[in-house]
């Protein structure tokens, strides 16, 4: 009897899903990869990691199908082990946190919305260098405003409450001498609301 009434509940809940998303919010995670980091006033010769891991939380809000407002907490890493003759086995660290607010114009062609966007965001940027003595920050670490351009699809199943993406995406961080740029390929989740 409780099965049934679980299962009901289910199936309801299911079944009224794009009413729940006339609300216009959602929220979900996000994954990605970026490729050729390349990070602006580096001295010559430093070797620098150029892939890194990005993960993320995102909201969005959108009142119409063809705008969306999203916000995203993201953080990206990765660390490399190096030899030098000078400074021996040691590694290098690249941390980038991110808070960052983006607006995306979708063209909704049924349960395939291919999108176009761009926003601002904040970067703080940590470096550090650890070996068999101890852990190292780099001096240099730096909150650094941040400009985006995206390019993506979604894609919603019927009769259900979340959306799923794809999505390519380029940053310029304003970092001094030479600006930090990379693109990133992420992929995410959205519960809509």
């Amino acid at each position: 009897m409780i099965r049934k009434g679980i299962l009901t509940l289910a199936v309801l809940f299911m079944a009224s899903a794009p009413a729940w998303a006339l609300l216009g919010a959602g929220f979900g995670v996000r994954g990605g990869l970026i490729s050729n980091y390349q990070i602006g006033g580096a001295p010559a010769g430093v070797p620098v990691p150029k892939k890194l891991t990005m993960i993320g939380v995102h909201s969005a809000f959108s009142r119409i199908p063809a705008f969306v407002i999203e916000g995203s907490l993201e953080y990206n890493w990765k660390q490399e082990s190096y030899s030098d003759a000078t400074y021996g086995d040691y590694k290098l660290r690249v941390n980038d946190f991110s808070a960052n607010a983006f607006a995306k114009v979708r063209f909704p062609l049924a349960t395939l919305k291919p999108y176009l966007g761009a926003g601002l965001g904040l970067h703080k940027l940590v470096y550090t260098v650890s070996n068999e003595t101890g852990t190292v920050p780099i001096p240099d670490d730096a909150t650094k405003p941040a400009y985006h351009a995206m390019l993506g699809v979604a894609i919603t199943p019927p009769l259900m409450p979340f959306e799923l993406f794809g999505e390519y995406r380029w940053t310029w961080i304003s970092t001094p001498d030479k600006t930090t740029k990379f693109p990133t390929l992420l992929a995410g989740f959205t519960l809509k609301m």
